[in-house]
Formats: C-alpha cells, sequence, structure tokens
C-alpha cells in the first residue's frame, strides 16, 4: 500500500522510543499524540486513521481507558489497536 493508504495514530509515552519517527521513515503516515486524551481528540479530529498504537502507561488517560473510549464508537474490525509498554 502507498503511503497515504496507511495511516496510523502513535501515542508514545514519555521516554518511549520514538515511534513516530521510525513509522515515518517506512513510510507511514503518523499522527503523534502526547498522552491518551490528546490521542482521542486525534482520532475524533480524523476519520481517516486506519491503526492506533497505544502505549498502556500514560498520563492523563492510559492506554485501556483510551481504548474503551475508541470501542465506544469503533469495532475491532473498523479500527485495529496494537498496545505497547516500556515496563
Amino acid at each position: 500500500a502507498s503511503s497515504d493508504q496507511r495511516r496510523s495514530t502513535s501515542l508514545p509515552d514519555v521516554g518511549s522510543p520514538d515511534l513516530c519517527k521510525l513509522l515515518d521513515q517506512h513510510g507511514y503516515t503518523t499522527l503523534c499524540a502526547a498522552d491518551g486524551q490528546e490521542g482521542l481528540a486525534t482520532l475524533r479530529e480524523n476519520n481517516d486513521i486506519s491503526l492506533v498504537i497505544t502505549d498502556y502507561n500514560m498520563p492523563k488517560m492510559d492506554g485501556l481507558e483510551l481504548i474503551s473510549h475508541i470501542r465506544e464508537r469503533q469495532t475491532k474490525q473498523d479500527l485495529p489497536i496494537i498496545v505497547i509498554t516500556t515496563q
């Protein structure tokens, strides 16, 4: 798929490797957020996101809470989510 067909949101925790930069280097278009609240706002503002990558441990809203909010609006088939953690 071309880079304009592949879109992901990455929500790395402070101190994580720069996941957005890595994905960008491999042809993905990324929208990054500093925490779960910002990530949820990013999702609401961009309806063409096809993948969410979230950290379990984030300030303001953790990964599980973020997923819960996402699943209220979108199914697993509509928007896959990958959860990572540094701990």
